[in-house]
């Protein structure tokens, strides 16, 4: 009997508890609008994620970006997500290289996220830049809500 309770309970753990520990959503429903309309659309105004690691925060960014909607409530179907150079990082004097292959390598915070979705109705284009690297305020940008 005590065996089936065991069992049981590692089947528990295993299927809810941990998966939901371990990826649960934040809760972004409270989150305000922002009133600056370059807020998210721009590479010099982009969304500010940072919540630990990188990979915390790109993970939380996900969850932000796919639960925003048109304020007409079409969804925003992902498209693609590429790295660009971020115009805000100020860059050192001295480049680093990778001594083995001799590239050089990006610092932290000197690249962005650019995300593009299209709107399912309209198929019209939104493009939100995210900042991984650098905490800020987040707010959802003006013409999107969260749903």
């Amino acid at each position: 009997m005590n065996q089936k309770i065991t069992i049981i309970n590692i089947i528990i753990w295993t299927f809810i508890f941990i998966p939901t520990w371990t990826f649960a959503q934040t809760d972004f429903s409270r989150t305000a609008v922002s009133i600056d309309s370059t807020y998210g659309y721009t590479d010099t105004n982009p969304l500010r994620m940072k919540i630990g690691n990188v990979g915390k925060s790109i993970g939380y960014s996900y969850d932000f970006l796919h639960g925003l909607t048109t304020h007409d409530d079409q969804k925003l179907k992902f498209v693609q997500r590429t790295t660009v150079d971020n115009p805000n990082y100020k860059r050192s004097r001295t480049q680093l290289t990778n001594p083995d292959t001799e590239m050089s390598l990006r610092p932290k915070g000197s690249e962005l996220d650019r995300y593009i979705f299209f709107t399912s109705k309209e198929k019209d284009t939104v493009t939100i830049y995210v900042d991984v690297y650098r905490k800020g305020t987040l707010k959802i940008p003006i013409g999107l809500k969260f749903k």
